[in-house]
Order: structure tokens, then C-alpha cells, then sequence
């Protein structure tokens, strides 16, 4: 009977597309004795795959020990680390799916990519299962702290978790500044400290290249202490850092528009926000918002020549150049030249001109932090120009 169900864990659980109860790996223990070892092996030996049936109740019967799940731990942090070719592989399938070069059916196929699905369960797990048993400390220690902690701050959002106030900090700690500042002020959102203000205002005035971390600051922001923004606004009018208030209109716009679901739960302090902005990015946060509406926008001559003098723009600010042009007479040939040296940098390509409209941009129905580029099919009205090497080239924001 052990052997059957050793068995049964190494080589069925991984592959079947059965779907097996969580409870499952403690009824095979009751009638096997300790079988940890298979549920070990399992472990490891799947912590490589994509989305698999059985990888909670393997978790569960390989979490009994967790100083021997160690090596799982290891194994899983290594398959969340994609290897260039891979990320290669992935922007390739990313452009296929952009430019409508492949059928729907086989768009979602890549776009449905579940590598690393299987070790991010093993992870979830076994940060739950760490921080119960030993505490959170635990955690913030590990070797691998820098990956565990995405799924510490996912453990402490559920509605129900009990924390202190030591927990709580030691998360302000860990993630202002890293990868996973924008979970954290999704979790003070909630859970609201007061130390973490300062910070708060901080990241608003600095931005940052993450707008998902900056929109997640501004729900915080727009929660617990909206008023804030006109201190905000004050210090980016004062160093006269136009660049900044552009993204701050922007992001505004995006979390206040009239079909966001953010608008809908916060409405006066989105819209006390925006109106807290100087004329020119009030102007152009209502004409984002505009265009997010599904309505005409539109720019006074003095609030589009200051957002066409933006010098050393972002990514997000050019995108929203390129994007307003659609609607609005601005020349953002120059927006367009950088994004497609920056496309002709990482070996991006490709939409046809059968997509842009008689302006010579394409239409902009979304908001990405990088237009997607390509090079046209044949010169003439439906082209921006060229790009560096010399191909003529159309622009998708």
C-alpha cells in the first residue's frame, strides 16, 4: 500500500488532469504512514512546470516538513527567473499578439503563457505555511527574501489577516523602493498606517517608472489623506517639474475616468484631486479623461505648448503626446522618433499602416507604457516617416 501511494504522489499527481481535493494528501498519510518524501519529490521535481491540477495538494503533503522543502524553495525561486531567450521569447509572442499577426485563437494560447505557475503556488504555500508556524521574521530573513516577498504582502492583504503594527512596518520597510512597492500601497490602502505618509508623498512627487506603483500611491493617496495632493502639486509647481505633473495628469485622468471602477468608489476625492492641478495639467487630465470617456478632447494653444515642452520626456509622457495627436493638432514628430529608435533598440517591429488613420497615427483605443511599432507596408498618408534604419513606419499607442 506505501508503495502505491508513493508512487501515486511522484508520478500521478504531477501529470493528471484530475483534480484531486487539498485534503487528499492527509488521507494518503493516514493510510501510508509518512510519505512526505514522495510529496518532496513531487515537489521538486514539478517546480519547473506550468499550471498543473494537484500542485496545492502537493504543496500541502510536502509542507508537513518545511526544513526539507528547503530544496523546493530553491527550485521554484529558480523557475520564477526567466533566461533571456525566454524573455526573448516572450516579447516576440507579446509583439505577435499586438500587431494581430496571428489568429485570435492562437493569441490567447500565448497570451495564456503559465510558466512559473506551478512554483508560484509552491511559494504561496510555503511563505503561509513559514509565517504561521515561525513567524514573519521568518520571512523577512530567508535567503530568499527578495522573491518571498511579493507573497508575504499577498498573504497580508486578504481581508481577514491579523497583523501587528511590527508586521506591518517591517512591510513598509521591505518594499518602499523595490519591485513590490505597488502591493504595498495596495495593502496600505486597506490597512492604513499613518508612518507610512511621508513615504507616500515622497514617491508622488519622485514618480516612478512603474506607473502600476504610481497609481497604487494615488488610491492610497485618494483614501486616506487626498488633501495632500495640493502639498504635492505645490512641490512639483515649485522645482518646475512639468514632466512630473504631466504623469500626475495623466494617472489622474486614467483612475478618475467615468468608467474606471476607482472612480466609481472614490468619485469626490478623484475629482477634488484633479481640479487641485495648475490650469495647463487640468486641462490635459479632463482631455485624457476625454478621450477615456469615449468623448472629444481638447487642449488650449498655452496648455499644449507646455506639454510639447516637456523636455527629456518619459516613456508615459510620449505615449500621451503621441496618443493626444490622434485628437488633437500637436506635432509630436519627435515623440515618434525616440520611441522608434527605442523600438529599433530592443528589435521591437511591427503593425501595419492599414492601422493608422489619415493623421499617421494609429488608433489609440488603449493605454500601454510603450506604443507598440512596425514598419509599414508602403510609403504615402498613412505613414509617420521612418524609422532609424530607414523603414517607413506607422505608431500604435
Amino acid at each position: 500500500m506505501r508503495e502505491l501511494i508513493e508512487s501515486f504522489a511522484c508520478t500521478v499527481l504531477p501529470t493528471d488532469q484530475t483534480s484531486f481535493p487539498r485534503g487528499s494528501a492527509r488521507d494518503l498519510a493516514e493510510l501510508a504512514g509518512d510519505v512526505t518524501g514522495a510529496f518532496l519529490a513531487a515537489a521538486q521535481e514539478s517546480a519547473g512546470y506550468g499550471h498543473i491540477r494537484n500542485d496545492d495538494v502537493i504543496a500541502a503533503g510536502a509542507l508537513v516538513d518545511l526544513d526539507r522543502f528547503e530544496p523546493v524553495v530553491d527550485a521554484s525561486v529558480a523557475a520564477r527567473q526567466p533566461t533571456q531567450a525566454e524573455l526573448d521569447n516572450a516579447a516576440r509572442n507579446h509583439l505577435l499578439i499586438l500587431n494581430n499577426e496571428v489568429s485570435d485563437d492562437y493569441a490567447e494560447h500565448l497570451a495564456n503563457d503559465d510558466d512559473g505557475a506551478t512554483a508560484d503556488t509552491y511559494l504561496e504555500a510555503y511563505v503561509r505555511r513559514l509565517r504561521g508556524e515561525r513567524g514573519w521574521k521568518e520571512v523577512v530573513q530567508h535567503r530568499h527574501h527578495e522573491t518571498l516577498r511579493q507573497y508575504w504582502l499577498r498573504e497580508l492583504d486578504h481581508p481577514k489577516m491579523q497583523l501587528t503594527a511590527g508586521e506591518l512596518e517591517a512591510a513598509i520597510e521591505a518594499s518602499y523602493g523595490n519591485d513590490d512597492e505597488g502591493q504595498l500601497w495596495n495593502l496600505l490602502t486597506d490597512r492604513w498606517d499613518g508612518h507610512a505618509e511621508d513615504r507616500l508623498i515622497v514617491r508622488l512627487v519622485e514618480g516612478h517608472d512603474n506607473s502600476g506603483v504610481r497609481v497604487s500611491a494615488l488610491d492610497c493617496l485618494a483614501g486616506h489623506v487626498p488633501d495632500e495632493i495640493k502639498n504635492i502639486v505645490s512641490t512639483l509647481i515649485a522645482s518646475k517639474a512639468n514632466g512630473r505633473l504631466a504623469e500626475l495628469a495623466s494617472d489622474l485622468a486614467h483612475r478618475g475616468s467615468a468608467g474606471g471602477e476607482h472612480a466609481k468608489a472614490r468619485h469626490d476625492q478623484y475629482a477634488a484631486m484633479i481640479a487641485a492641478l495648475p490650469d495647463d495639467f487640468l486641462e490635459l487630465a479632463l482631455a485624457e479623461r476625454a478621450i477615456l470617456d469615449e468623448k472629444t478632447p481638447a487642449l488650449s494653444p498655452a496648455a499644449a505648448a507646455t506639454l510639447l515642452a516637456i523636455p527629456e520626456a518619459t516613456s508615459d509622457v510620449q505615449t500621451m503626446r503621441v496618443r493626444l495627436a490622434r485628437h488633437i493638432d500637436l506635432d509630436v514628430t519627435e515623440d515618434v522618433t525616440r520611441i522608434l529608435m527605442d523600438s529599433d533598440d530592443h528589435d521591437t517591429g511591427a503593425r501595419s499602416d492599414r492601422d493608422c488613420d489619415s493623421s499617421g497615427y494609429a488608433r489609440t483605443d488603449s493605454r500601454s507604457a510603450r506604443p507598440s511599432l512596425r514598419p509599414c507596408r508602403g510609403e504615402g498618408a498613412h505613414c509617420t516617416g521612418r524609422s532609424p534604419s530607414g523603414t517607413a513606419a506607422c505608431v500604435r499607442t
